[in-house]
């Protein structure tokens, strides 16, 4: 299948000039047969890549894929993705490794200075910030590594509350054990939705 079309078809018996010549290849085009159809095509007379004519099978391991838009469908394989955008997932994003998602602040790649690691080994979700972890989901508990700061109110703008919510207060008055907690004092306390009322605890 020819992949050129001439400027110029010549036939027994013509004379050639430079002028035939020239129009032959000056005016050459590409014909169907230079692309394949499915990874490129023709568009304005240039060979292009086909939309979705890429697979990972073509892409190196390496690969850096640097963009401020959007990339839809199909898979992104490798071992380094550097995106200034929004990544934007309709299903699932996979990895068979530990990943993290994170900020290195020009700390270098892999040192976390504030992010998330997804740790499939231990069905972990651990949590950093400033380099250190400060807690992690586990598949029964959250587990804090520093200071737990709860939400602060006053005795009135307390939420209705579900049962088993902490929080503390700022003005409870003579708090007692597990007693529905009274406001109108003085006293930081922390409190406890039972399921009926706030108590202190």
């Amino acid at each position: 299948m020819a992949i050129l079309t001439t400027g110029n078809t010549f036939v027994t018996g013509d004379q050639v000039t430079a002028a035939t010549l020239n129009a032959a290849v000056n005016s050459a085009a590409f014909a169907s047969g230079a692309v394949d159809s499915s990874t490129t095509q023709l568009s304005g007379g240039a060979i292009i890549v086909k939309d979705g004519g890429i697979t990972g099978a073509k892409l190196a391991s390496n690969i850096v894929i640097s963009t401020s838009g959007s990339i839809t469908g199909g898979a992104i394989s490798g071992t380094t993705g550097t995106f200034t955008g929004d990544i934007t997932a309709g299903t699932d994003i996979k990895s068979t490794g530990n990943p993290i998602i994170y900020s290195s602040n020009g700390g270098g790649a892999g040192t976390v200075q504030a992010g998330i690691q997804l740790v499939g080994s231990s069905d972990e979700i651990r949590f950093y910030t400033n380099t250190v972890q400060v807690g992690a989901f586990t598949s029964t508990a959250f587990v804090s590594s520093i200071p737990v700061r709860l939400k602060n109110y006053t005795v009135a703008t307390l939420p209705a509350g579900t049962q088993g919510d902490t929080a503390f207060v700022t003005d409870a008055l003579a708090p007692a054990f597990l007693t529905a907690v009274v406001g109108g004092g003085a006293v930081v306390a922390p409190v406890f939705y039972n399921g009926a009322a706030w108590v202190s605890f």
